[in-house]
């Protein structure tokens, strides 16, 4: 469910290189080019994630 919600086919077909790129790790590369792509179209910028800080 969760790589069907995440890849969201138009014709609701799931392909098998899509599943492919599921399992090797590519799918996420591209969905994080789209999102960037996405973002840069409506004038957005990503915001920073800073991982390992803590506000001690």
């Amino acid at each position: 469910l969760a790589v069907y919600l995440l890849l969201w086919p138009e014709d609701g077909v799931i392909r098998k290189e899509d599943i492919r790129r599921v399992f090797d790790g590519s799918i996420f590369q591209q969905k994080a080019d789209e999102y960037a792509e996405k973002c840069a179209r409506q004038g957005r910028t990503r915001k920073a994630v800073v991982y390992g800080k803590r506000g001690y």
